[in-house]
Formats: structure tokens, sequence, C-alpha cells
């Protein structure tokens, strides 16, 4: 899995046995699994200046653990299933890892070097933590059959991507559940509908190449500012076209570049973009972006150039994310 993941650990602690002393006289300090069965937990030791540095430290390596372990299965899988996808908004999505829902996690043991150094043992039931994630991969499972259900009875539109890329998402957060369970020797309940995440990204792809988008821009001859946001739009895989009257969206934009004068021998072009994404039929807008800014140049011509350049940029980093996340807003 390419993803990078986000420790972010909530886990109670219950302390079952504090030592205080020497660490050689501590026989978890040498073995963290000292006392305990492999099959049935995951230990691992922290060290901080504070108990608590020690503790935080100690799960953050026990997530460490588990991560490390996901990556291997998830790249096994891939190659099993032939599932590396090429670069696109789809496979760029990030998602939230899913060890923020650790469970089962505490800190059975402590103890203090003579150099007041803290040590903390972390030990993670495994079978505790099972029953956390398939619960959780159970909820997703059935709100992602409940999103693709839905979007397979919708017409082609951006509300029906914005299901899929809902489903995917969770279809992702499934994938780390999987690999997770399959670490902790833990089954999953699969339901019809939903296989993988690539399958969810398979049939999201699908929607968005359904679409297309007329551009309208008033005010650039130069065709600029229309390329920067077809870039933009074809990301998700949805064709734009500038003459195409049955688009069902259509993508307005009023664009003005006008001198604002000349300071101290160089001359300013200010110019200002209003832009709406409508649905064609209804005309209800879906999206409006506005950027403006003045830039100056020796020259008219050099700075009416760094004036379309600035707002080539802006499309490509503003609009362009506004756009994408326009896809991921939740849905009821």
């Amino acid at each position: 899995m390419k993803k990078k993941l986000v420790f972010l650990i909530a886990f109670s602690i219950c302390c079952f046995s504090v030592f205080c002393g020497s660490v050689g006289g501590v026989s978890w300090m040498s073995d963290p699994y000292f006392g305990l069965s492999s099959e049935e937990y995951i230990a691992a030791i922290g060290s901080g200046k504070t108990s608590t540095d020690a503790d935080h430290n100690a799960a953050l390596e026990i997530a460490s653990i588990l991560s490390q372990d996901i990556e291997a299965v998830s790249t096994l899988e891939q190659k099993a299933t032939n599932t590396d996808e090429e670069s696109s908004y789809l496979t760029n999505i990030q998602t939230t890892s899913a060890l923020k829902d650790l469970s089962g996690l505490s800190i059975t043991d402590r103890t203090t070097t003579k150099e007041g150094r803290f040590f903390s043992r972390a030990v993670l039931n495994k079978a505790d933590a099972a029953r956390n994630y398939s619960l959780l991969f159970n909820e997703n499972e059935s709100r992602i059959n409940s999103l693709i259900a839905l979007a397979e009875k919708k017409s082609a539109s951006f509300e029906k991507c914005t299901m899929l890329v809902n489903a995917y998402k969770l279809a992702l957060e499934n994938d780390e559940y999987k690999a997770l369970l399959s670490i902790l020797k833990a089954s999953v309940r699969k339901i019809p509908l939903y296989e993988n995440s690539s399958f969810v990204m398979q049939k999201a792809q699908s929607a968005f190449e359904e679409l297309s988008v007329q551009i309208k821009v008033n005010g650039d001859s130069t065709g600029r500012l229309a390329a920067a946001f077809a870039s933009s739009i074809h990301q998700t895989g949805i064709s734009t076209n500038t003459n195409k009257e049955d688009s069902p969206y259509m993508l307005l934009c009023e664009a003005s570049f006008v001198n604002d004068g000349v300071k101290e021998e160089t001359v300013f072009i200010r110019y200002n973009l209003d832009v709406r994404l409508i649905i064609r039929e209804s005309g209800k807008e879906v999206l409006s972006f506005s950027i403006n800014a003045r830039k100056g140049k020796l020259t008219e011509h050099d700075a009416m150039q760094t004036a379309l350049r600035d707002a080539e940029s802006k499309i490509m980093d503003d609009f362009s994310q506004k756009f994408l996340t326009m896809f991921e807003s939740p849905v009821n």
C-alpha cells in the first residue's frame, strides 16, 4: 500500500504492574514478549524522558510493527491481483490510517533506569483488536454497498461520482482493516456488491468517464485559460470541449485583463476571473470560483504574459483543488 500511515492512536492505559529499579532486573526489557504468547499478543518497548513519553513511544512502536505488516500484506495482494494502478486523481486520494481506531492496547509495565530514563511495555491483545476491526470493517462494508447501490440508480452526474468516490474512500480504509484482520488471524464477513477498493475505483472511474463539461471563457483570445480549466477537469477522467451544446455541465468564465497604470516605469495589468460551473439543464450552480491579482513588468506585453501565467497557475492549483474536493464531500 502506497499511502503513508498516520499514527493517531487512541488507547486506554491499563497498568497491570509497575516496576521501579534498574533495567538489568526487569526481564521484559530484554524480551518484550516475556510471559506472553506471540500468538495472542503483540508487544513493544518505548522509552522517554517521562513516563508519558515512554508510554506514547511504546504505543507508536506497536503501530509501527502493524504498519509494516499491513504494507507487506497489501504488497502481496497487489501482486496477486495486479491492482497496481497508474497515477490518477482516485489513486491519489488520501484516507486516515486505520490505526487511529486501535483498541486492545495497554501499557502493562513500566520501569526507570538509575539515570532517570523511563521505559514502558505496550501490549496489544489481538483478540480485542480483531473484534474492534471486524466491527469497523462490517460497518464500512454495509455503507460501501449502500453507496454503490444508490449510485447505480443514478444517471451520469457529479452526484453519482461523489457517491462512488465516498465508497472508494471507505473501501481504501477497509483494505487496511482487512490486512490488519489477516495479521490478527481474524476473518472478515463479505456482503455482495463490493469486492475490494480496485473494484470500487473502476466503478468511480467509469462514472467520471461518462461525463463531459463544456468550457466557455470570455475575455481570453489565447485559449490558455480554457486549456488550464480543461487540464484540471481531466484529472478525474471527465472529458471537456468548447462547442458541444449537449454536455450536461458547463463551465462559464468571465475574464478581464486591464492596464492598471504605470508606476516607476513598471506597467501593471490587473486581471479578474469569475467562474461558475453549472448543470446545463437546470442552470443550477454546483461550483463557483474567483481570483484576481495585479502583475507588473517593464512593458504591457510582458505584464500581460505574467498575468496570464499567474491566472493559469491559480487555475491549476486553486481551482483544481476546489473541483476535486467537491467529489469528496460527505454523502448523506
